[in-house]
């Protein structure tokens, strides 16, 4: 036994009989732990500095969006309340300085001098991409986000906004807030005419951190700043320590549940929908009814049709400004967001979109988080040809066999100026949240008993930090995702560099480049450089995040969905879809990198911004001769891929590889990179590695 061992023993051994304690002086010399000459105290009171800044990224992500959740229902002064005291907002050309003047600023610019929203109003806003970095110190961050706002009344108006979000935050009274809001308008629009850009000449939103910074959200802290070793036994600070890390733990698996949950709706894969659910599930649609149990819930999930999209449809649901909160007990979760449906049917011509906020419940059994309530709140639901002001639909009733098994409580039902509840307090004020005098609230208390929490755990230090870096790793890989968005300003330097020396990103219909070079000279052979003046912009957001990290927080696969939102300065914009179905990233030199892109695109796109996406002109011949060239051909031509598609046949059929391209309203195969994370079911299209999964694929059944 070393020196250092007798001294931690000795140190511990009137513990010695608590298990916990053993494993604490074990895990002090393990290879991830401070250095063997620290005693057991410092070593925790170290971990519980790299605690207090890796929840720091998560602080702010929760701010931001309880900021964009408590603008839908105009809370006006709840928002203001996310402010520091001498804060800042910069709303295009407005500015507001101080929490008071800003509370002032959100009520008479958004709320025209009411709390709450007018009945008929509408005013959501959904952030989308980020880039959250901590500083050094630890006392403030910066962070990007995307925002796409829809706006207006019915009976009055409908309008659309987007932007860009440079903020900065900062830790006041121990409490994280908002230092400065910087909104710069991209995109603005009425919806009859469609969004176009704001100016003539869109800029360059200023970005606050390089490639490298984007690949490191949580920078090392310098020796012993902010460690502060505590009088408490370090076995009981470390048990507390250990809860907030399995908290951030589990938050990242419930929300990588509730984005899977998404795909598979999207896709009516309605087997791997109720696999998600706990036996007693249920469903609570607030303007239909509820479902109680997974049959019932397979019957609601049936309404749409059977399993599977058929030519002509689109089911898509994009799920932001989700906040995910852990019981005390650690064997619950509930997680309040948006959806955001686009739906249609092109055999018929209709499309609509709508908007609902969800307040699902989740709970661990055998160590597995699953689904146990789903509460829908529709907020808004249009015909896509007439717009929110004009239209409001309402959820049709079911035929027989598909009835709910009982009506909605009246407590739940979204008549008038109804909010679904708050659960959390306010993080910038640590109070419940209050509501207009008018408001009537929903969606209180649980529709099924609570459950008893989980046993004290058996702690090492190294375990919990083995745990803290899988979490870190989570938001490493977050981060690196959203700040792909450089392709949106042609910043192909910036952009390549997220890869490592040998990673692979897929340009669409082309194949593989290898290299952040080989990448960069791809993306400038087929786009060019940025222009000026720069008419139109790409909006890529990278959303609803299904991140898999490793045991040991090295590497992880991550799925994102690809929305699309063309907006130009002299035309309409439109929507697309696509996906990342199996990104692939890993800690490269203590920098999260991307090692695989790939692209999967475009399941749907509108023909027009009037025309969305149930309306397509008349199929027109193709011309006679030889095909026009397309810009990827071109590409292929004068740049040729490292890794052609035609070498993926199996892989990127319908996507250009065996040359047959599958066009919406056709559908197009979805991969997925994992199993059910439940039941463990194999979807159809199962690529788990894009590197080997042509092998695998060419492999006998």
């Amino acid at each position: 036994m070393t020196d250092a061992l007798h001294r931690i023993a000795k140190f511990c051994g009137r513990f010695a009989a608590k298990a916990v304690l053993v494993s604490i002086a074990l895990g002090a010399l393990s290879a991830t732990a401070p250095a063997a000459g620290d005693n057991p105290g410092l070593a925790v009171a170290r971990l519980a500095r790299d605690v207090d800044r890796a929840e720091a990224v998560r602080d702010v992500k929760r701010l931001q969006i309880a900021y964009a959740q408590y603008s839908q229902f105009g809370l006006w002064n709840e928002m203001a309340a996310l402010f520091a005291d001498r804060a800042e907002l910069i709303y295009g050309k407005d500015t507001a300085r101080g929490r008071k003047a800003i509370a002032a600023y959100f009520l008479n610019s958004f709320g025209n001098g009411r709390q709450g929203l007018p009945p008929g109003g509408l005013h959501t806003q959904m952030v989308f991409d980020p880039i959250v970095n901590l500083s050094v110190d630890g006392k403030t961050a910066k962070a990007r986000w995307h925002e796409v706002s829809m706006l207006g009344r019915f009976g009055a108006n409908a309008d659309w906004a987007g932007g860009v979000e440079e903020n900065e935050y900062v830790k006041e009274h121990g409490v994280w807030k908002f230092a400065r809001l910087h909104y710069f308008p991209i995109f603005a629009g009425p919806y009859e005419a469609g969004w176009r850009n704001v100016d003539a000449d869109q800029k360059v939103v200023p970005y606050h951190y390089t490639p490298d910074e984007a690949g490191t959200p949580v920078p090392d802290a310098v020796g012993n700043t902010g460690v502060v070793v505590s009088k408490q036994k370090p076995a009981a600070r470390l048990l507390e320590i250990d809860r907030r890390i399995s908290a951030m733990n589990d938050e990242d698996k419930v929300r990588n549940l509730q984005n899977a949950y998404g795909y598979y709706v999207d896709r009516k894969m309605w087997d791997d929908v109720t696999d998600l659910f706990t036996e007693d599930g249920t469903l609570e649609i607030a303007d239909l009814g509820v479902y109680s149990g997974v049959k019932s819930i397979r019957r609601a999930l049936e309404r749409h049709g059977p399993a599977g999209l058929l030519r002509g449809q689109l089911n898509d649901h994009v799920m932001p400004d989700t906040l995910v909160t852990i019981s005390s007990g650690g064997m619950e979760a509930h997680a309040r967001g948006i959806e955001f449906a686009m739906l249609g049917d092109v055999d018929s011509g209709t499309a609509s979109m709508g908007l609902a906020v969800f307040e699902n419940r989740y709970v661990k059994q055998d160590g597995v988080w699953r689904i146990r309530e789903v509460r829908i709140f529709p907020v808004m639901s249009t015909d896509y040809y007439q717009g929110w002001a004009k239209s409001a639909l309402r959820t049709p009733a079911p035929a027989a066999p598909f009835a709910p098994d009982a009506p909605v409580p009246a407590s739940d039902a979204m008549e008038g100026q109804a909010i679904p509840v708050f659960r959390d307090p306010n993080p910038g004020s640590g109070k419940p949240v209050a509501y207009p005098a008018a408001a009537r609230i929903v969606g209180g208390g649980d529709l099924l008993s609570p459950v008893a929490a989980a046993p004290a755990p058996h702690v090492t230090l190294a375990d919990a930090q083995r745990k803290l870096a899988v979490s870190k790793a989570y938001d490493g890989v977050d981060n690196i995702s959203a700040a792909f968005d450089w392709i949106n300003d042609y910043q192909w330097d910036k952009s390549s560099a997220l890869f490592t020396k040998d990673g692979r990103r897929q340009k669409y219909l082309v194949g593989f480049y290898i290299g952040p070079e080989r990448i960069r000279q791809a993306e400038v052979s087929e786009l060019g450089e940025l222009k000026t003046p720069r008419g139109s912009i790409d909006n890529h957001f990278r959303t609803q995040p299904v991140i898999d990290v490793a045991p040991d927080g090295k590497s992880a696969n991550i799925r994102t969905r690809l929305l699309l939102m063309r907006s130009s300065a002299t035309r309409a914009g439109a929507f697309s879809s696509g996906m990342y179905p199996n990104d692939h990233a890993v800690l490269d030199g203590g920098v999260w990198k991307f090692t695989n892109v790939a692209i999967d695109e475009p399941y749907f796109q509108s023909a027009s911004y009037a025309d969305g996406w149930a309306r397509f002109p008349a199929p027109v011949p193709p011309p006679s001769g030889p095909r026009k060239p397309t810009i990827m051909d071109k590409l292929i031509h004068d740049f040729p891929p490292d890794i052609p598609l035609t070498t993926m046949p199996m892989r990127e059929q319908g996507f250009g590889g065996d040359a047959k391209i599958i066009e919406f309203p056709d559908i197009k195969p979805m991969w997925f990179s994992y199993r059910n994370p439940v039941s463990g079911r194999v979807p159809p299209y199962y690529c788990p590695d894009e590197t080997t999964c042509e092998k695998d694929l060419e492999k006998p059944r």
